[in-house]
């Protein structure tokens, strides 16, 4: 009885195939009291490889504003389909406290 509404909830969900994205790494130090170093490690598809990618590094607590970072491919593999690239980016802190600060990924 309700195995038939289950089946067509399923079935009107859309696929989506974001398979371009293979993972990524963020690291962090201290420059000083208002700024840290980002070091960013950001795997794709092989294709990627071909050109800089930019990404944005966005603030949402403890801080305000954003950052693009750039990075270059570094290391890939044709046969396998990865890319590797790598970059590092510092990132102004407005609020020196020690109030928790959440810095978020945007692909």
């Amino acid at each position: 009885m309700y195995i038939w509404p289950t089946v067509t909830f399923f079935a009107l969900i859309p696929c989506v195939l974001s398979n371009h994205f293979r993972g990524g790494l963020l690291t962090w130090k201290a420059v000083n009291e208002s700024q840290i170093l980002v070091s960013h490690r950001v795997s794709y598809v092989f294709s990627y490889c071909s050109s800089p990618q930019s990404i944005t590094l966005n603030c949402f607590n403890g801080c305000t504003g954003s950052v693009v970072m750039h990075a270059n491919c570094t290391e890939s593999n044709s046969i396998d389909n990865w890319a590797d690239f790598l970059g590092e980016t510092v990132f102004d802190i407005n609020n020196s406290t020690s109030a928790p600060i959440d810095l978020r990924l945007v692909i």
